[in-house]
């Protein structure tokens, strides 16, 4: 039997590979550097998909994972996971902190945190929490100190000094999985996903902004409920910017009417929603 490859941000130990053992336990997990570099790999073929974070319920967007959607036409989107995303402090000690070392993203989610017992520190962004885990690892002077999973407290022998730091007890973080386009058919189907919840994900880079309130209007006009709304600079021109509509229970009709109100109109992904109402 032939396993289906999945590729995760890396090294091993970061919630991103926890979203891929998620989405199926017959694959195997393959560790990238980089979004960039995961999107290389699967266009040339060696991985089948790729796990993308995309929103933190407590800290939003995750910016550089739109931009990615907004700069590849060869992506779709299979389905989402959602992954519980409990941080944990990993260290030496408290007392004598002058860095603290995560995935930005993870700053936001832990605020409060890092207000309370590491007001002075300098925050070091890394490009995964286990590459920070890493670091620390090796920091000898032990005045550093990562937030991470509890995981890698285990997998580079750190001293776990404090568990659930984030903000928020239910944070979760959302990732899509990512195929190439010509493989829309090879849809990993989601086990407990509800055939009534279908999401679809669009991009628009309208030419105008007068564009946008028709494709507003039309949302309304066909009562289709509209989840999500993010923008980035299109970087077309300046000030013109591209979408990213999450909605809910969008007919391929639909899509043609919209193409016609707003002709640089792609759908990305459709998807059952895993989202509680």
């Amino acid at each position: 039997m032939e396993y289906p490859t999945i590729g995760f941000l890396g090294p091993e130990g970061t919630f991103s590979e926890k979203a891929a053992r998620l989405v199926t336990k017959d694959a195997i997990r393959i560790p990238e550097k980089s979004f960039e570099a995961a999107l290389k790999e699967l266009d040339k073929g060696s991985i089948d998909y790729f796990v993308l974070p995309i929103e933190n319920s407590t800290n939003g967007a995750v910016v550089p994972a739109y931009d990615l959607l907004r700069n590849n036409e060869d992506i779709w989107i299979q389905r989402e996971v959602l992954v519980p995303a409990h941080q944990c402090v990993l260290g030496r000690d408290l007392q004598h902190i002058t860095a603290v070392l995560s995935h930005p993203q993870v700053f936001g989610q832990c605020a409060s945190w890092l207000r309370t017992f590491a007001p002075h520190a300098e925050l070091v962004s890394c490009s995964s929490t286990s590459k920070a885990a890493h670091i620390v690892s090796s920091d000898t002077a032990g005045t550093s100190i990562a937030i991470a999973g509890e995981l890698c407290a285990e997998k580079y022998n750190i001293k776990l000094l404090a568990r659930n730091v984030e903000d928020d007890v239910e944070n979760k973080t959302r990732f899509l999985v990512l195929s190439k386009r010509n493989n829309k058919s090879k849809t990993l189907i989601p086990p407990n996903g509800h055939p009534q919840q279908v999401k679809v994900m669009l991009r628009l880079t309208p030419n105008d902004p007068s564009e946008m309130n028709s494709v507003l209007t039309f949302f309304t006009q066909q009562s289709v409920p509209i989840l999500n709304i993010t923008q980035r600079p299109s970087l077309v021109k300046r000030w013109n910017y591209t979408y990213f509509i999450e909605c809910m229970n969008f007919t391929e009709s639909q899509a043609l009417e919209l193409s016609r109100l707003c002709s640089n109109t792609t759908v990305l992904g459709v998807y059952r929603n895993e989202v509680p109402f």
